[in-house]
């Protein structure tokens, strides 16, 4: 469980991630799902990989949590654990069209 930005971020799977203040205040974002799942090696390793993505970028945490998310869900639409990432336009693309979601990196 990484602290990043004074706050703790706690992957759960296919149940989303969890953001945790300082202060104590709680931030749970559900996973995109993916009904047709190619291969989910790799999903927790892209999860950190579009977090800290979007946190270099500066981007909110919020923002990082739910990039951190989407990357993971990309991730199991492609065998091999990096077969979803062939570049940034065909991320983008399955962002939008297979989970209604644009990728703000």
């Amino acid at each position: 469980m990484p602290y990043i930005g004074g706050a703790m971020l706690v992957k759960c799977g296919s149940k989303g991630s969890m953001l945790v203040r300082r202060d104590g205040s709680c931030k749970i974002l559900p996973a995109f799902l993916n009904k047709e799942v190619v291969d989910a090696i790799g999903a927790g390793d892209s999860f950190n990989s579009g977090f800290i993505s979007a946190f270099v970028k500066g981007l909110s945490l919020e923002d990082c949590q739910q990039t951190g998310n989407l990357t993971g869900a990309v991730n199991t639409t492609a065998a091999g654990g990096t077969g979803a990432f062939t570049s940034l336009e065909a991320v983008r693309k399955v962002c939008k069209e297979r989970f209604g979601h644009e990728l703000k990196i």
